[in-house]
């Protein structure tokens, strides 16, 4: 049986679509979840923190799940990220108290593991009808960042289960007040794609992962841009709550936290028509993230590169390449995809892990995930809910010729 649990957060998350969603969008999100199922996750690396773990595929593929949710700008609610269980478990390991390692720890994203080291009380707080909304801790690394919300006294994820009605008709569960209807993180006027969990065993706070993505579904730019975070910035959150008339609104004046280091490099490596150079690798100690460029030849648009390249590494619509890539350091080692993944031409922004330790160089690897034909076989059992994945064996099939090196200084 195929894996019931991630087909319902997929299924979930393309609910959310709005009806208007361009089709350039649509299909290319159709192809992201296409590549999510093809995805097989590199071997894990050496962690930072001192406890050992097997490779966990399951919660990175669903680490990824939340990640394509959040590229359709939906706020992606975890009602009970942490299970009782898996609370309790987690309360055991050593360096594992935080808000942001807890998460961490279930979404495979090392990065969050260690977030806690570079974080900062914001010491921000707005209140409304006697309900008080604190913004504590927060990390800002330059690309992303990550905070805390605490609403004191209040349940976010509050679910009243009626009486049954006529008949022993059982209705539809029902928000209490309090309960979290809607986020939004904006920058400069631009709101920010952006997920977010709610912890089971305290569900009066919330973790948010903010990207530098700008939500397209506000913008009416049916492509995926980035910001260019300088370091101090100005970050406005409305929060929506049920029963509460007006949003909360808090600007947080947020100051980079943690170093970052961005490579460049002007050589273009050309196979099969497709031309592809890297347009940006910025480092820091809580993410990786990687912009490939795609680049015409002389006298040729973008819409001619694509109409030369055969339909192997094009999407179904033929409007994007899928290539994926992995980013690997001088000892071989690939980084884990951990956050937004968008397949777009001219340029395609992909968010990974940070490396254990800064590297002499970064090789960045194009590769294609090809289905076997073998049938479904069942993946290793994990802590969420022991759950066990079925999925189609895919295999790896390199793209060499646009391999791209970078020294790092």
């Amino acid at each position: 049986m195929v894996n019931q649990f991630l087909d319902d957060k997929l299924t979930q998350a393309k609910s959310t679509l709005p009806e208007q969603l361009p089709q350039t969008v649509r299909s290319r999100l159709d192809e992201t979840y296409k590549m999510i199922e093809q995805m097989e996750a590199p071997e894990q690396p050496t962690r930072r923190t001192k406890k050992e773990k097997k490779p966990m595929k399951l919660i990175h593929k669903l680490s990824i799940i939340i990640s394509a949710a959040a590229v359709m700008g939906v706020a992606v609610i975890g009602s009970g990220f942490i299970s009782p269980v898996m609370a309790e478990t987690l309360s055991k390991i050593p360096n594992l108290n935080g808000l942001f390692a807890k998460w961490g720890y279930v979404s495979g994203d090392i990065g969050l593991e260690q977030a806690d080291e570079y974080a900062v009380n914001v010491g921000k707080t707005v209140t409304q009808d006697g309900l008080s909304i604190h913004i504590n801790n927060a990390v800002f690394d330059g690309t992303r960042i990550v905070m805390e919300l605490a609403t004191p006294g209040n349940t976010l994820n509050t679910v009243t289960v009626p009486e049954p009605g006529a008949g022993n008709r059982m209705e539809p569960p029902v928000q209490g007040k309090g309960a979290l209807e809607e986020i939004q993180a904006i920058y400069q006027g631009q709101p920010l794609i952006l997920s977010a969990a709610i912890e089971n065993d305290n569900p009066s706070k919330m973790l948010l992962n903010i990207s530098n993505f700008i939500d397209p579904q506000h913008t009416g730019n049916p492509s995926y841009q980035t910001v260019q975070f300088p370091k101090k910035i100005d970050l406005t959150l409305k929060v929506k709550l049920k029963d509460y008339n007006t949003p909360f609104n808090l600007v947080l004046p947020l100051t980079q936290t943690a170093d970052k280091t961005t490579l460049a490099s002007n050589e273009v490596k050309s196979f099969e028509h497709i031309n592809l150079k890297i347009d940006k690798l910025d480092l820091t100690p809580i993410t990786t993230q990687l912009d490939i460029r795609y680049v015409p030849g002389q006298g040729q648009s973008i819409a001619d590169m694509l109409a030369a390249i055969p339909k192997t590494y094009k999407g179904s619509d033929g409007n994007f390449l899928i290539l994926q890539y992995e980013v690997v350091d001088d000892q071989g080692v690939a980084l884990r995809p951990v956050g937004l993944m968008v397949p777009q031409v001219p340029i395609t922004t992909l968010t990974f892990e940070p490396f254990k330790t800064k590297p002499k160089f970064v090789t960045i690897k194009p590769y294609l995930n090809v289905p076997t034909g073998e049938p479904a076989k069942p993946d290793e059992t994990t802590a969420i809910g022991n759950v066990l994945s079925y999925s189609a064996p895919t295999k790896k099939v390199y793209v060499s010729e646009l391999e791209l090196t970078l020294q790092v200084k």
